[in-house]
């Protein structure tokens, strides 16, 4: 009896050892996707933002050539001021770059579809996802600046238009 019962107990224990080990490593490979799933969302929420301020960056675009069309508004004949018009041409060129590190940030993001399980490279394309947004936001905050510089410049012109006339002549 003592003997079947230390080779049950035996087995017994190979069987729970089995199992235990078998929890341990489906808790290891979940916390791994865990980490993958986090890193994919992470990517895709950067693309997301992106993407957003790349409609924003094309509503400015639109926006700045109703100004420059529209015969409505009060447009400056005094030749100094038509040079601050030469601000939209680099604003526009801002807003192009902007544009166009939002479509590499896109190919990024297809990238991180096709290594979807693939912890090393999802954390290599996280890294040029975020250099790559933080650039694009600084060229669309340049160039909103650039467009501000211009609007300031606009409304000096309107207000004190008479006075600088003084000044140039």
């Amino acid at each position: 009896m003592e003997i079947w019962l230390k080779r049950n107990m035996f087995e017994l224990l190979r069987i729970l050892k089995k199992y235990l080990n078998s929890k341990l490593e489906e808790n290891s490979i979940s916390e791994e996707q865990k980490g993958i799933k986090q890193l994919f969302e992470t990517i895709e929420s950067v693309e997301q933002g992106s993407s957003r301020v790349t409609t924003w960056s094309l509503s400015v675009i639109g926006g700045s050539l109703i100004v420059l069309m529209n015969s409505e508004y009060i447009q400056p004949k005094e030749e100094y001021f038509k040079y601050s018009y030469l601000l939209f041409i680099i604003g526009w060129l801002l807003l192009a770059v902007s544009i166009s590190y939002s479509k590499r940030i896109t190919g990024r993001k297809m990238a991180a579809t096709l290594n979807a399980n693939d912890n090393v490279s999802l954390k290599k394309i996280l890294m040029k996802v975020n250099n790559q947004y933080a650039n694009q936001l600084q060229c669309f905050n340049w160039a909103l600046g650039i467009f501000g510089l211009w609007l300031i410049l606009y409304f000096t012109w309107r207000i004190f238009g008479d006075q600088l006339k003084c000044l140039t002549h």
